[in-house]
C-alpha cells in the first residue's frame, strides 16, 4: 500500500516526479502514474492505487483545474477526506 498518491496534469510531470522523489527520500511510499508500464489498464491501475493510498496530493494549477482526470481524482480523495491540495498557480 502506498502512503501517498500524486495527481497532476501531465504538463507538470517533471514537478510531480520531483515531489515524488522528495517524499520518497523522506521515507514515504509514493505512487504516481510515472510508474505505469505499457499494457497496464491505466484507469483501473490508477483507481486501484488511489484506493490503496492513505492520501492523495493534487497539484493544482490554472491548467489542472480544467483536467477531468485531475478533478475526478481530487473529488474522490475529497469524498474520502484524504485530499492534500498543492497550488502552484493562483487558483481556487
Amino acid at each position: 500500500m502506498s502512503h501517498i498518491f500524486v495527481s497532476y496534469k501531465s504538463d507538470h510531470r517533471a514537478l510531480a516526479g520531483l515531489l515524488t522523489a522528495t517524499l520518497e527520500s523522506e521515507g514515504y511510499d509514493v505512487w504516481w502514474d510515472g510508474r505505469l508500464v505499457p499494457g497496464d489498464d491505466y484507469q483501473r491501475q490508477i483507481r486501484r492505487m488511489q484506493e490503496e493510498s492513505a492520501c492523495t496530493i493534487v497539484i493544482w494549477s490554472s491548467i489542472a483545474i480544467d483536467s477531468p482526470w485531475v478533478r475526478a481524482e481530487a473529488d474522490w480523495a475529497r469524498n474520502r477526506e484524504c485530499l492534500i491540495p498543492i497550488c502552484i498557480d493562483q487558483v481556487d
